[in-house]
C-alpha cells in the first residue's frame, strides 16, 4: 500500500551532474518510514529528451533501518575535593555536566543506571538510591527543545541501579540533538576519606 511519503522529482542533468560524469541528488526532505516497521521504498527512473518520454525503468526498492547511536560529548564529572556534609552540583558548570548527543537517525529515549553496583559512597546505608547522589536533565544552551521536557526527568531524582528513562524523545537533527545530564552530590556523614567514583551507564532505545 502506498503511503503519503510518495515523491516525484523532475531534474535536468545540469541539476545533478558534475562535468557530465558524476551525478548526485539529495532529496529535499527526509524519508519518514523505516524498514523495522515493515516499510520499504520503490523507485524508478524515466528519461525525457525534451521531446518525448522514454520507458519507465524496472522498479527497485530499498529500506531504511534505524540507526540508534548516542555519544557522550562530556563523559566525566569531577567534583574534586569535598568535605563531610558538603554539597555541589553541575548547574553552574563547575564542574561541567554530562552532555549526550543523538547521532543516529531517529528520536531516542535515554536510560540511566548505576553500572555493576558501582555506588559513589562507602558510608553504610548509601550504597543505594539516595538524595546524596542525584541527577536531572536540562537543555543545552542554544539547543532548547532538543527533547520532550514534560516527560523527561527535569527535577532532581535519585540515581538508581535500575534502568530509568531520563530523556524522552531526544532529537537527532543537527544543532538540536544534545542534552545535559546534571549531577548533584552531598558527602554523607561518616564517609571515609579517599577518592570516590561511580560508573553510570547510558543506553538509548528508539522512542517509545
Amino acid at each position: 500500500t502506498c503511503t503519503d511519503d510518495n515523491l516525484v522529482v523532475n531534474l535536468s542533468s545540469d541539476d545533478i551532474c558534475t562535468d557530465g560524469v558524476f551525478c548526485n541528488y539529495t532529496l529535499p526532505r527526509e524519508l519518514r518510514y523505516l524498514g523495522e516497521d515493515g516499510y520499504y521504498y520503490n523507485w524508478t527512473v524515466q528519461g525525457y529528451d525534451m521531446e518525448e518520454w522514454g520507458e519507465v525503468s524496472d522498479s527497485w526498492n530499498f529500506s531504511i533501518m534505524p540507526n540508534i547511536t548516542i555519544a557522550l560529548i562530556n563523559d566525566t564529572v569531577n567534583f574534586h575535593t569535598m568535605d563531610l556534609g558538603e554539597s555541589n552540583d553541575t548547574l553552574d558548570y563547575s564542574p561541567y555536566p554530562f552532555s549526550i548527543r543523538n547521532i543516529g537517525i531517529v528520536p531516542v529515549d535515554v536510560r540511566l543506571r548505576i553500572w555493576n553496583n558501582d555506588w559513589l559512597w562507602e558510608a553504610p546505608g548509601y550504597q543505594q538510591p539516595t538524595d546524596n547522589f542525584m541527577c536531572r536533565v536540562d537543555w543545552l544552551p542554544g539547543e532548547e527543545g532538543a527533547f520532550d521536557w514534560g516527560s523527561s526527568i527535569t527535577s532532581w531524582a535519585q540515581i538508581s541501579d535500575t534502568d530509568t528513562i531520563i530523556i524522552n524523545s531526544l532529537n537527532y537533527t543537527s544543532g538540536n540533538s544534545t542534552a545535559e545530564v546534571e549531577i548533584s552530590v552531598t558527602v554523607p556523614p561518616g564517609e571515609p576519606s579517599g577518592k570516590k567514583g561511580a560508573t553510570l551507564l547510558f543506553t538509548a532505545e528508539r522512542e517509545i
